[in-house]
């Protein structure tokens, strides 16, 4: 009985903080998104300078 309340915990915390997390991601998806967006440009325009240097 012991072990299974162990093996729950195990099971419930990852569970629940995985579902926080995921729920901050979709919270500030589009923030997320336009940060890498801007990261993708601003490597590309790095690129695109080495590339014509």
């Amino acid at each position: 009985m012991n072990r299974w309340k162990e093996l729950r915990s195990w099971l419930v915390y990852p569970a629940i903080s995985s579902m926080l997390f995921f729920l901050l991601i979709v919270s500030r998806r589009d923030r997320i998104l336009y940060l890498l967006g801007q990261c993708c440009l601003q490597t590309r325009h790095i690129c695109l300078f080495f590339l014509f240097y």
